[in-house]
């Protein structure tokens, strides 16, 4: 296989995986009045910690002037909180409150309920083959990436 016939499948996959997930997550966030905009700071926060709007945003991979109103909104509902930095007043941190660690708890636990029958029919093999691919695909992309930046370093020199 050659790298355009590789490119154009593995575009062609992760368009699929795309839509997939775009088809099967919002369903578990609709029934708490969430957007998968919404969820997905909430899930990093949940995940990585408390963050700076900046950091919070690069992992979204999301402007702050889009993320900014959003993370407003999560905090009018009570699922997080802002807060000036006191090293940096410049920067905000963001913190997942209890109500909002709560609520993804309950929206895991009705993933966990509806897709156990599909999980199930999995073996741990195939489960952690998944995974192993992923993480090499991601390690691959890694690379390219890190190859097209210095890439791009050097011709600025």
């Amino acid at each position: 296989m050659n790298i355009a016939e590789y490119q154009g499948t593995l575009l062609h996959l992760l368009g699929q995986i795309n839509q997939n997930m775009a088809g099967i997550f919002p369903c578990f966030y609709s029934i708490y009045d969430l957007t998968p905009a919404q969820a997905k700071p909430l899930a990093i926060l949940r995940q990585e910690g408390d963050m700076t709007l900046g950091d919070l945003s690069r992992h979204l991979m999301m402007a702050g002037g889009n993320l900014s109103p959003l993370c407003k909104k999560l905090e009018s509902l009570g699922y997080l909180t802002r807060n000036r930095c006191r090293e940096d007043e410049r920067s905000v941190v963001i913190t997942l409150t209890e109500k909002g660690n709560s609520l993804l708890i309950k929206i895991e636990e009705d993933m966990s309920a509806l897709c156990q029958a599909a999980f199930t029919q999995q073996t741990e093999e195939d489960l952690a083959s998944i995974i192993t691919g992923l993480t090499k695909l991601n390690a691959l992309l890694t690379g390219l990436k890190d190859n097209l930046n210095k890439g791009a370093q050097h011709n600025e020199t």
